[in-house]
């Protein structure tokens, strides 16, 4: 595992490249980590192949513990074959749902400042007498 992680940290030091630790487990005896250097495309899926079949033929359960790098790359000056714009989506069925909704509730985030210190009681009146404004 060290010499993986030293890899990792001293070659593999740009993205797409991804490290990729699985957590293999069954009995006490068998415990170990899985540990994956890729510059693979498509890791999330080729890891789900990957994690199933080693499940499948060791009888071990697999947990992605971590997974480190693979951003897509930023492209200078990428110019799209096709550029999409808003209009070329059908919004019709998505405008009628949502036109179609009935509010189940109302959720309301209040931030609240004071310039000295606070105490439970102050606070208490505050939001009693906030939820009663509200009802």
């Amino acid at each position: 595992g060290n010499f993986l992680k030293s890899f990792k940290e001293k070659v593999v030091t740009s993205d797409p490249s991804v490290y990729v630790e699985v957590a293999l487990y069954g009995t006490a005896d068998d415990d170990f980590k899985l540990l994956l250097v890729s510059e693979h495309d498509d890791i999330v899926n080729e890891l789900k192949v990957v994690t199933k079949f080693v499940e499948r033929t060791t009888g071990l359960e697999s947990e992605v513990r971590l997974i480190n790098g693979g951003l897509w790359l930023m492209q200078d000056d990428f110019k799209a074959s096709h550029p999409y714009s808003p209009d070329d989506y059908d919004k019709t069925s998505p405008l009628e749902q949502w036109k179609s909704q009935h509010p189940l509730g109302l959720q309301t985030i209040t931030q609240m400042e004071t310039k000295g210190p606070l105490s439970k009681e102050w606070v208490r009146n505050l939001l009693v007498n906030a939820m009663t404004s509200l009802s």
